[in-house]
């Protein structure tokens, strides 16, 4: 990936999208503290880049591997990352809203208001248990 081909948020995307599949939690507020820096330092200088993504995206020790590999293969595509599941599926949903679930939101005439959603058909909740949680 050359950097002057891609905007910061490409950039963004990419790298917390791997980031992701590896694992590595990037939360909206990490993935938006990257993007600020990003905006600050520019996406020109390499080290400058590594490190406003090191400060951002990662929280523990043991994810500082994963996030030097999908670094290394966004910047050179030396190393190849996992494809994102194939479970994930975006589909248009009607959106309820107000106190009165039959209040809908005005759209275009003829069409009702929709929102994207991602969903999976892997059910990994049911097993969950709050308790066994760290803080």
């Amino acid at each position: 990936m050359t950097t002057e081909a891609h905007s910061v948020e490409s950039l963004v995307v990419t790298m917390t999208r791997s980031l992701r599949d590896l694992g590595v939690p990037a939360p909206p507020d990490s993935t938006l503290a990257f993007a600020a820096a990003l905006a600050e330092v520019g996406i020109a200088q390499r080290s400058a880049v590594y490190w406003a993504g090191r400060a951002t995206l990662v929280h523990r020790p043991e994810d500082v591997a994963a996030y030097d590999s999908v670094f290394a293969a966004t910047f050179d595509g030396d190393v190849r990352l996992p494809a994102r599941p194939a479970s994930q599926v975006e589909q248009d949903v009607p959106v309820l809203v107000g106190a009165d679930a039959g209040t809908r939101v005005q759209g275009e005439p003829g069409r009702e208001p929709v929102e994207a959603v991602r969903w999976s058909d892997q059910e990994v909740l049911a097993g969950k248990d709050f308790a066994a949680c760290t803080d």
